[in-house]
């Protein structure tokens, strides 16, 4: 038996901007999609001890609200108690 997943990956307030924004109805459509098995959401988080902060002096993603998954998304996200979704930070 197959099966399906769909992984929504940095759907966060820090990345959500003008430049962005269009893509939120399609991502909306399909995650409101009942073919998905598995609904995984990834977050980009940093760390003190990062890359990012040691070589480049970079602070952002460390804290919310820039971490939080985007309001628009949040109901469609967790609505459903048969497939919630699987929240995975992901230390880029």
């Amino acid at each position: 038996m197959a099966h399906t997943a769909l992984v929504v990956v940095d759907m966060q307030n820090g990345f959500f901007n003008d430049n962005t924004r269009h893509i939120l109805p399609f991502v909306q459509r399909l995650v409101g999609d009942d073919r998905w098995d598995v609904l995984a959401f990834t977050r980009f988080v940093n760390r003190p001890d990062s890359g990012y902060v040691r070589w480049i002096g970079w602070s952002r993603f460390m804290a919310p609200p820039e971490i939080d998954i985007i309001d628009p998304l949040r109901p469609l996200a967790y609505s459903d108690p048969i497939r919630p979704p699987i929240p995975i930070e992901s230390g880029h």
